[in-house]
């Protein structure tokens, strides 16, 4: 008997247009995994992905395109994942 757990996986497995990641999360989602943390990358590094610098990256931060994780004043991180959907897509029209 197909699922509906069963019907997504064989879609997301057969989906070209998905990235291995993105077909990652969307099963870890389903099966309801819970040690997904984020992955956190320092300031300058979420400059080198964006093709940025850091004082771009403040900038976006100030605007709330993105969410610093603030550990001191000093520390600061940010989440990989959306650092990357920052640099491929682009500012959201829902921030906006």
């Amino acid at each position: 008997m197909l699922t509906t757990a069963t019907a997504i996986e064989s879609l997301v497995k057969a989906d070209p247009t998905a990235t291995g990641d993105e077909r990652k999360a969307i099963l870890n989602a389903l099966r309801g995994n819970k040690n997904t943390r984020p992955k956190l990358i320092s300031k300058r590094q979420a400059a080198e992905i964006c093709d940025s610098s850091t004082k771009s990256i403040d900038r976006y931060s100030e605007r709330g395109y993105l969410t610093p994780i603030r550990f001191s004043k000093r520390k600061i991180r940010f989440d990989e994942d959306e650092i990357l959907d920052f640099a491929r897509n682009g500012i959201s029209m829902e921030v906006l």
